[in-house]
């Protein structure tokens, strides 16, 4: 018998089946970790996994996407890269956003390169305290502007000279899509 489960289905415990492939055993129960066919063996006992996705994000991956949103501690990144290849899925992550900073590490609009530290059933936990970690690429939260480098290591404002310090990673690229702003009469 085969059937399809979403992330972090129920499949069997661990009392009725020997689990093969790519799961998570919870309180005695046997989850998928990835959308995926589980076939089960009544007769040996033994249910198999097998992720419909090849290439899913485990932990310790380094992944790059889009902050699409922030709230409260937590920023939500919407997932482009995976180790520098392109992924196909629709997949988000989460940012915890340290309060002793004192401002945040990038805006809404920037692309970070983050580690993937926590993968929970397809939740995915991510993290850019690493010194190779953090904004790639950045756009002004007041006017829209592109962001370049200062000489001081800051982020400066193309359009309007205003100053964000954000957690920059080592790759960050300064994105000169418009030059001057455009306005409309």
């Amino acid at each position: 018998m085969e059937e399809l489960k979403a992330p972090g289905s129920h499949v069997a415990t661990i009392e009725e089946f020997e689990p093969r492939g790519d799961y998570l055993i919870r309180d005695g129960e046997i989850i998928t970790t990835t959308l995926s066919r589980v076939s089960y063996d009544r007769r040996e006992k033994v249910v198999t996994i097998t992720p419909l996705r090849r290439g899913s994000i485990k932990i310790g991956d380094v992944v790059m996407g889009k902050v699409v949103h922030v709230q409260g501690p937590f920023a939500f990144v919407d997932i482009y890269f995976v180790n520098g290849e392109r992924f196909h899925s629709e997949m988000t992550g989460m940012v915890y956003i340290s309060a002793e900073r004192g401002s945040a590490p990038f805006n809404v609009g920037s692309m970070v390169r983050a580690k993937v530290i926590l993968n929970n059933a397809g939740h995915l936990m991510l993290s850019i305290s690493d010194d190779d970690l953090g904004v790639v690429e950045a756009y002004c939260s007041y006017c829209g502007g592109p962001l370049t480098r200062s000489y001081r290591g800051a982020l400066r404002c193309q359009w309007c000279g205003k100053v964000h310090r954000f957690k920059v990673a080592p790759g960050f690229r300064p994105r000169r899509i418009m030059q001057e702003r455009v306005t409309l009469e």
